[in-house]
């Protein structure tokens, strides 16, 4: 990019995209050694030898280079986010590639759960409070709250919200639920499953979707599953100051007959 500013005239006032890009050197005086382009240049290079199995083994037992520690720390945290360091078992080049290779594997899998988990809130996988009159606006722990995942009121399944704060921040929570593992008895197999913000603005429907990755506010990635429990005890995502959580279940003062859904709405002084 460095050398196509100075030959393309047009790009001559575009600054530099990186600060790489700003100290690469530029390689436009090559052209101007010869007086037109040389005929004589090989169309085939010619193949390399075949690695030996000798040299093989020889790089596979070198210690792990400094790159090599880079990307494995990355691969490590995107397959379990409460690793932050290089992990100890792990002292050759020749185990590298099967160790990144199976925890992005584990990562590609949740995230792809995740995205899918996000996605069901349009078939009716969406938040609604059980209509008992002991129960206040918001999800405080131990709400009881049902989670539809169908028009059929014998899948609606009551669990209790906790709320986790963050061990860092102290205005970053996360709300989160724990329900049955694709259908199994809860005290088999369990997931959590995080209150999920939409899109972060007025009349959102919120919902729940997979954590991602972890209900931990510090290690969880997804800002729409990030809320602040504020001193007033209102919940209200995070970084978004002026919309609280709601519901419509007390809206007749007369009555329960809401539906329950819960949603984004302007915070009322």
């Amino acid at each position: 990019m460095a050398s196509a500013r100075k030959i393309l005239g047009k790009l001559k006032d575009v600054p530099a995209l990186t600060k790489r890009d700003a100290w690469s050197s530029t390689f436009e005086h090559v052209l101007d050694i010869l007086p037109e382009a040389r005929t004589d240049c090989p169309m085939h290079l010619p193949s390399t030898e075949p690695p030996t199995m000798e040299s093989l083994l020889h790089e596979a037992a070198l210690p792990i280079n400094e790159l090599q520690l880079e990307h494995i720390l990355i691969t490590t945290n995107l397959a379990d986010p409460s690793v932050t360091s290089h992990p100890e078992h792990l002292v050759s080049q020749g185990q590298v590639g099967d160790h990144m290779q199976k925890a992005f594997n584990v990562h590609r899998a949740r995230t792809i759960e995740w995205k899918a988990s996000k996605l069901r809130h349009t078939n009716n996988h969406a938040l609604k409070f059980n209509s008992h009159p002991s129960i206040s606006e918001v999800p405080y722990p131990g709400t009881e709250v049902i989670i539809r995942t169908s028009d059929d009121k014998k899948d609606a399944i009551s669990h209790s919200f906790t709320l986790t704060q963050s061990n860092t921040t102290s205005t970053l929570w996360t709300v989160h639920v724990k329900v049955p593992k694709n259908g199994t008895a809860l005290t088999l197999s369990t997931e959590e499953l995080c209150l999920d913000s939409n899109t972060m603005t007025e009349g959102d429907k919120v919902f729940v979707s997979k954590c991602y990755p972890h209900y931990e506010p510090d290690l969880n990635r997804d800002k729409f599953q990030q809320w602040s429990y504020m001193d007033d005890a209102t919940i209200r995502p995070n970084g978004m100051t002026d919309l609280c959580l709601s519901n419509d279940l007390y809206a007749n003062k007369t009555s329960t007959s809401g539906s329950g859904t819960v949603f984004l709405e302007k915070c009322k002084p």
